[in-house]
């Protein structure tokens, strides 16, 4: 069964821990309705304030990638500077705009799975595409 997600609606696979649309933590141990998509979740972005110059760049990024033009950006820093925030409010914002956004989180933890935040992302978007659609997309690889 798929979990959808409290935030945005979108119906995600069984073992997503997060959404692979918007990044909201997803419900743990039962199969929630999903919500209005007006209500913000816990940890999405409210009151957003200050990254203007970031957001703007990123903003960017995302018009090239809609363009035709791949890119590429990451964002680092010290714990509680606001990354994350940054990220939802830039995955809101591509989805705005009709880009189909996937999450992976990185875990702090020892032992973490190697490249764990990409597997995420990848099983998102295989979750994504049907067989069919796959083999035609890997055929043209």
């Amino acid at each position: 069964m798929q979990i959808p997600c409290p935030s945005c609606g979108r119906d995600n696979r069984p073992s997503a821990v997060y959404c692979d649309g918007c990044g909201t933590p997803l419900p743990t141990g039962v199969l929630a309705p999903a919500t209005s998509a007006q209500q913000a979740p816990a940890d999405a972005p409210g009151l957003f304030v200050g990254r203007g110059r970031e957001l703007a760049a990123l903003d960017t990024l995302v018009t090239q990638a809609l363009a035709g033009s791949g890119g590429a950006a990451a964002l680092a820093g010290d714990p509680g500077i606001g990354k994350t925030q940054t990220a939802l409010m830039l995955a809101q914002r591509a989805g705005a705009r009709g880009m189909q956004v996937f999450w992976g989180r990185c875990i702090e933890e020892p032992g973490a799975p190697s490249y764990w935040p990409w597997l995420e992302v990848l099983q998102g978007w295989l979750d994504t595409h049907d067989d069919v659609a796959l083999c035609r997309i890997l055929a043209q690889a």
